[in-house]
């Protein structure tokens, strides 16, 4: 029997923690009435492309807030439904370059084109209510210490018949036991401990009279950290393509210990819990081997 030195792969990987931002705006119990001339405010990304959304009857006039730029949708009339001004703003964000966006029933489902952080979409005077599904992200954690393991374990139940006594008949599938990876980070500025830390209390607070702090409280107890879940990717650095990352559909950092040192780098190591992502196609919306960024992996 031989073997191909070929099947044998050395090679670092790049470990990223990124997301596209994505929202629900909801036009229930809205009409035509209520929208007309009205607007709320969508951007593609962070002090990039600022946009508002506004309903145009073509009688109400545009809202033209300053620095922004408008995207209108047509209201028929004052007795539209929710479901068809959904149905039309959806299509109007979609057609715009830096969106997707498709409506279902009277809720539209807006997704950025791009990862990483968005200013966020807000309601002036429209009505709308607007819900945050996942905050953008787009964060390398740059230089590594030592071996990156990450772990799919998945779960099943045996089978067995009492005519077979205790021979398997069968193995149900019962999901992923766990889900994890691990990371050491050599970068440990306040940029890279922020994105860390500031999941768990804030990453932007600056007292009254003061300067910005940020690290871990008590604000977010009960608070659902989906929100600020993105994928963790582990892209292949010697690969021209994206065809050899392996990726963490959805996954939270648990920062565990930060190592002081004055004769080596000060370190934070990073347990990474994975979690499914239920807006990705169900075969690999746990764990995905090849390119993540495919738009048709999303439901």
């Amino acid at each position: 029997m031989t073997g191909s030195a070929n099947n044998i792969v050395i090679s670092p990987v790049n470990v990223l923690w990124r997301i596209e931002a994505s929202e629900q705006v909801d036009f229930a119990g809205l009409t035509g009435l209520d929208v007309k001339g009205k607007f709320f405010n969508i951007s593609t990304a962070k002090d990039a492309i600022l946009n508002y959304v506004w309903g145009d009857d073509s009688i109400e006039a545009d809202p033209a807030p300053a620095g922004r730029v408008g995207i209108d949708f047509t209201v028929v009339g004052d007795s539209d439904t929710a479901s068809t001004l959904a149905t039309a703003c959806a299509a109007a964000i979609d057609a715009l370059g830096g969106y997707s966006a498709s409506a279902s029933g009277t809720v539209v489902t807006i997704y950025r084109a791009a990862v990483g952080l968005v200013t966020d979409t807000v309601d002036v005077d429209m009505g709308v209510v607007i819900t945050v599904c996942r905050r953008g992200k787009d964060f390398d954690l740059g230089l590594l210490q030592g071996d990156i393991e990450m772990g799919a374990a998945p779960a099943y139940f045996t089978v067995t018949a009492q005519q077979s006594g205790l021979t398997p008949r069968a193995a149900l599938y019962q999901g992923v036991e766990s889900l994890e990876a691990s990371t050491t980070m050599l970068e440990t500025q306040n940029s890279q401990l922020k994105e860390i830390y500031g999941l768990y209390g804030s990453d932007g607070f600056v007292p009254s009279g003061g300067t910005e702090v940020f690290g871990i409280g008590t604000s977010k107890q009960g608070q659902n950290l989906l929100v600020d879940a993105a994928r963790l990717v582990f892209k292949d650095v010697n690969a021209v393509d994206d065809s050899n990352n392996r990726t963490f559909m959805l996954a939270i950092p648990k920062p565990d210990s930060l190592v002081f040192s004055g004769e080596n780098p000060r370190t934070l190591s990073v347990t990474w819990q994975g979690f499914i992502d239920d807006q990705i196609d169900s075969r690999v919306s746990a764990l995905n081997f090849g390119d993540e960024t495919q738009s048709g992996l999303r439901i």
